[in-house]
């Protein structure tokens, strides 16, 4: 786990927490939050990794009529496993739990945020597409 092996661009393949949930009211718990279409808007967004910058793309589907890029600097703690965000200096955000994989060439960068509405963690897993 490195700035230099984490730089690059990518894009959502999934999305799960530990305990099951039914977001869409189908009767079906799921622990896959794709299935239960949770933030499908996100989706199509992309994720940019730079030496100093860390900045959501927002691509395709709005979330909301306003929705802009985020654009952060970032700290990496190899140590804690953790990215912390700031914005114009301030801190305004933490990663956790990251793990990355480099396995022949295939880039998978995963990470957990807490999702106050759903009281648990939520993983994000990445895959680079740059």
């Amino acid at each position: 786990l490195s700035v230099s092996n984490l730089k690059g661009t990518y894009k959502y393949t999934g999305m799960s927490v530990e305990t099951a949930v039914d977001l869409n009211k189908d009767g079906v718990f799921n622990n896959d939050l794709f299935m239960e279409g949770y933030k499908s808007c996100t989706l199509d967004n992309q994720l940019e990794i730079s030496e100093t910058q860390y900045n959501f793309i927002l691509k395709g589907t709005s979330c909301y009529p306003d929705e802009k890029n985020l654009n952060f600097t970032y700290k990496l703690d190899k140590t804690a496993k953790t990215i912390t965000l700031f914005e114009n200096g301030v801190e305004s955000g933490k990663v956790e739990n990251i793990d990355f994989y480099n396995s022949n060439g295939l880039k998978t960068y995963e990470y957990q945020v807490y999702d106050t509405n759903l009281k648990q963690k939520v993983v994000f897993i990445m895959r680079a597409i740059k």
